[in-house]
């Protein structure tokens, strides 16, 4: 059940199916609870599992005691969603799904397959085909809007990491199948351009010379190190040619917007024209602002709509384009630094994995890679949807399945996407 559940649970996440993410969560809550007290005991004697409840009473207590003094009488159902979105991103649910990875040992390659897949069938079922040209204007795509840039760099990510990191595939099979992960990677590299988010584009820039560095950097375990540089280069030099050849659209996508940081830059926020710049900037100050009457406790879950709705220019929007702000104004700093804590937490437990063996070096890469394109990106975007807090979820359970083992089937976690560092050395 449990199994069933993680498989439903990553395939499902970015078709837009709220009925299969929320089905996939029962499913494996269920299985977990049939596990026993044993794997109970597990997640009770960690303390990541005490913080992320502490976050939990702290976002319901802050939702009842803040939010229904500033909300209306009939926002009592926004109040109760908000409260699900920071509980789904709180790390409570990461343990239940670390549990399901345990499982088998072969269900983190299929989880991250299954997401990927699922990203697939969300393009090929969510696009206009006969509307493409629109897309390509700069529409939002494949239903997915602005955070689709995003999923497609992770995806891009995920597959250059897999293919080309010590345990990738390159090493083990014929040139066929290299030239058809080349064509994927290709593939994906033309929907992020297309995707057209300014953000994403930032944050590959950022991560994608690291990953790339460190990918290459590797010392050569296998006899099969040649072919795999060879593939890189081949797969950095088409990158270059894909971007070089649309170089007018970057270009222009960043341009475009250029005039308004100049304003703002020397005469301030005052008489920007409306771009997605401009309206970022004063939604950025007002939530400075709020900020500063309620610094502590913030203003309550599900109070920014409520707050942005009192300003004649912004009212039509629903969230501060920015995870960091938003949390603040809603959970204050006593909420926001629970959730730094937790991070903190699950940072060090990750580092001390890597260095102690338990976690391999591509996942690593992965883990790290994925965390650190979304907080670029939530820098000027927020991530609100079940697909978002799937991404939240899925990097907190990858991660806290290197921290604790749960027995004892899944004692035995091995695999090609659960090896050693020792493994991968060959000692």
């Amino acid at each position: 059940m449990g199994c069933v559940g993680l498989y439903v649970f990553c395939f499902t996440a970015l078709l837009a199916s709220e009925a299969g993410f929320y089905t996939g969560l029962i499913l494996m809550l269920l299985g977990f609870l049939r596990a026993g007290f044993r794997s109970w005991k597990v997640v009770l004697c960690a303390p990541l599992f005490w913080l992320s409840l502490v976050i939990c009473l702290y976002t319901v207590a802050a939702a009842f005691i803040n939010s229904r003094d500033i909300l209306p009488d009939d926002s009592f159902a926004n109040i109760v969603r908000k409260c699900g979105d920071l509980i789904a991103i709180s790390g409570i649910f990461s343990f239940m799904i670390a549990w399901a990875l345990q499982l088998d040992s072969a269900n983190v390659g299929r989880a991250l397959f299954l997401w990927l897949l699922g990203y697939f069938m969300a393009v090929l079922l969510g696009a206009e085909w006969n509307d493409l040209a629109n897309y390509l204007a700069g529409r939002p795509l494949f239903g997915l809007q602005s955070g689709f840039g995003f999923y497609t760099l992770c995806a891009l990510l995920g597959v250059i990491i897999l293919a080309l990191g010590d345990r990738g595939k390159l090493g083990y099979i014929g040139r066929a199948q290299s030239v058809g992960i080349l064509l994927l990677l290709v593939l994906l590299l033309c929907l992020f351009l297309v995707g057209r988010m300014r953000g994403a584009w930032l944050a590959a820039a950022v991560v994608g010379p690291v990953v790339g560095y460190a990918l290459f950097q590797r010392r050569p375990n296998t006899r099969y190190t040649r072919q795999g540089k060879l593939f890189g280069w081949s797969v950095l030099a088409l990158f270059l040619l894909i971007i070089f050849w649309n170089y007018d659209v970057i270009a222009k996508r960043f341009l475009e917007e250029w005039d308004v940081l100049v304003s703002y830059w020397h005469n301030g926020s005052e008489d920007l024209r409306l771009s997605s710049t401009s309206y970022r900037i004063w939604l950025w100050e007002e939530a400075i602002e709020r900020i500063a009457v309620h610094p502590i406790f913030g203003w309550g879950p599900g109070t920014s709509s409520h707050l942005i709705a009192q300003s004649e220019v912004l009212k039509h929007l629903g969230h501060y384009h920015n995870v960091y702000l938003q949390l603040i104004v809603e959970v204050g700093l006593a909420g926001f630094s629970l959730f730094a804590a937790w991070l903190y937490l699950v940072g060090r437990g990750t580092l001390r994995a890597y260095a102690s063996g338990t976690m391999s070096a591509d996942m690593f890469l992965l883990i790290t890679s994925l965390v650190a394109v979304f907080a670029l990106v939530s820098m000027i975007q927020y991530r609100h949807s079940e697909a978002g807090q799937f991404f939240i979820m899925l990097m907190g359970a990858l991660a806290i399945n290197y921290q604790i083992t749960f027995p004892p089937r899944s004692r035995e976690v091995t695999g090609r996407f659960a090896t050693t560092n020792e493994e991968q050395s060959g000692h």
